[in-house]
């Protein structure tokens, strides 16, 4: 039987989920700025969900492990805000902001990402053990995907293959997400 507890992180990832995703086609699909206090109040509902559920978790209670320099959801957390602004600017206005979107946002989530994927080597033997199985699994696997996803969207934006740049940054984007999200359910 699946916990109360579980059953509500769920529902709200996916509440989160869809605010996330309507706010996407909305960007992507708006004409005459027509729609940006919609914009704006479906950006700050999904900073407040965010902020609920981590709160809910118990995350923003537990900030640092003294057993390993992998900070996990810190670190994470903070590269998924950058990347998200980033996104909702070069979605908002391409020409305008694709630089700012690439170097202040989506390249240092990229860092930040790496960063946290290097500082793995440092947990004991108790917590690798710990953190073994199919969740776990499942979300080293969207991580790493994201990882050179999120790297083959740089240098697809940097040679001007706009197209496939963006593709494979949505695709960094939605792995991201869907691996922070499962880190919700490690270890519970």
């Amino acid at each position: 039987m699946i916990a109360v507890d579980a059953v509500v992180k769920i529902i709200m990832i996916m509440v989160i989920a869809a605010v996330l995703i309507y706010l996407m086609i909305l960007l992507n699909y708006r004409t005459n700025n027509k729609k940006d206090n919609l914009i704006f109040v479906l950006i700050a509902i999904f900073a407040i969900l965010v902020l609920v559920l981590l709160i809910y978790d118990g995350f923003i209670l537990h900030v640092f492990d003294e057993h390993s320099l992998h900070l996990g959801w810190i670190i994470g957390l903070i590269a998924l805000i950058l990347l998200t602004i980033g996104t909702i600017l070069v979605l908002y206005n391409e020409e305008k902001f694709v630089l700012y979107h690439g170097l202040f946002c989506a390249g240092p989530a990229w860092i930040l990402t790496l960063l946290n994927v290097i500082s793995l080597i440092t947990l004991n033997d108790v917590l690798q053990l710990s953190y073994s199985g199919t969740v776990h699994f499942i979300h080293i696997v969207l991580g790493g995907v994201g990882l050179g996803t999120g790297l083959a969207s740089m240098l697809l934006g940097i040679s001007g293959q706009r197209k496939l740049a963006k593709l494979s940054g949505f695709i960094t984007f939605a792995c991201w997400w869907g691996a922070f999200f499962l880190g919700l359910f490690l270890n519970t």
